[in-house]
């Protein structure tokens, strides 16, 4: 769908007429997220094109189930304004993928390209010690832009401070109460190359900013590469107090 959204459209609403159809009889516990992480290609407009279309589909066998259906562009908060929804269904909760600032919470992800790679960013910012960044974010002006201010700025100009993170929260309750529509932060993690105690402020601050708004929350992931738990140690990373306010 990301690459080829017109030419897999049918495909999807295929799967979904299947889907929606097997599990009709479920409980309302279960709920239908109706695709995850729309990008590339299926931009804002496709998007915002497809979701009724898959919603339709459903609704022949589940009238009542509740749907979960994400903002663009990988599910980012700043694309909420432009999301479209029925208006005559109320029955759908929008979900976010949270991971602000992902020089932070990215860092050093070896699936992640090159400008990504730096390591030893902590948050908040500005650090004590500027950050080095690797080279290959001298050739992308927007990461320059960004380790420029995170090493510099103070207080709430800085693109790693709580005031900033509170702000993007403030845009998602903002559209919510607008909207009449509930939020989910769908994701939100720290890859595990970050240190702990800086991983454990932003988990604290995300969670924090969710729950003061009404906003259900789920974090990624469990024992993995941003888990709470470390599974071949058998025991928690202390992540797990962050997720408790």
């Amino acid at each position: 769908m990301n690459s080829n959204p017109d030419g897999h459209l049918g495909r999807l609403l295929g799967l979904w007429k299947q889907i929606a159809a097997r599990y009709k009889g479920r409980s309302n516990q279960v709920l239908f997220e109706i695709f995850n992480e729309p990008n590339g290609n299926f931009n804002r407009d496709k998007w915002n094109a497809a979701i009724p279309q898959i919603i339709k589909v459903i609704r022949q066998t589940n009238p009542k189930r509740t749907l979960v259906v994400m903002s663009a562009e990988w599910g980012n908060y700043y694309t909420i304004d432009s999301l479209k929804l029925p208006a005559n269904d109320r029955n759908i909760i929008v979900s976010i993928h949270y991971y602000d600032p992902h020089f932070f919470t990215h860092q050093g992800a070896n699936w992640m390209p090159g400008e990504y790679q730096t390591v030893g960013l902590v948050w908040p910012g500005p650090p004590a010690k500027k950050v080095t960044p690797v080279g290959a974010v001298q050739s992308v002006e927007w990461a320059r832009t960004f380790f420029n201010n995170y090493n510099t700025v103070p207080g709430s100009g800085n693109p790693a401070s709580p005031q900033t993170l509170e702000g993007h929260f403030t845009k998602l309750q903002r559209w919510s109460q607008a909207n009449n529509r509930p939020i989910n932060i769908g994701e939100f993690g720290a890859f595990s190359r970050a240190d702990m105690a800086s991983r454990v402020r932003w988990t604290q601050a995300v969670v924090k900013a969710a729950v003061s708004r009404g906003f259900s929350f789920h974090y990624w992931e469990f024992c993995s590469g941003f888990g709470v738990y470390n599974a071949k140690a058998n025991k928690w990373t202390g992540l797990e107090e962050a997720l408790f306010v």
